[in-house]
């Protein structure tokens, strides 16, 4: 646990967008429903799937910018499900 709190802290000093507070800089689409959402802020986009099963969620809109070496998706990105405890 450690661990992750150190690789957060060293992520939020390496990303500008990580350390701006404005939350009118922040971008949030989810469907509550299907238990998704996604948050963009500035070049970061992170995609949650909080379902108990795997499921597609939208690709990002045309004008986000994607990493140069990966392909961009077409209509949707796969995720796997939510790690549930028993």
């Amino acid at each position: 646990m450690l661990r992750l709190y150190r690789d957060l802290i060293r992520l939020r000093r390496a990303l500008p967008e990580l350390r701006d507070p404005r939350l009118d800089r922040v971008d949030v689409e989810f469907d509550e429903e299907a238990g998704w959402m996604t948050i963009r802020r500035g070049s970061l986009l992170v995609m949650a799937n909080l379902a108990d099963v795997d499921q597609a969620l939208p690709a990002p809109r045309a004008s986000w910018s994607w990493p140069p070496n990966r392909p961009r998706p077409s209509e949707t990105i796969r995720l796997g499900s939510w790690p549930t405890r028993p």
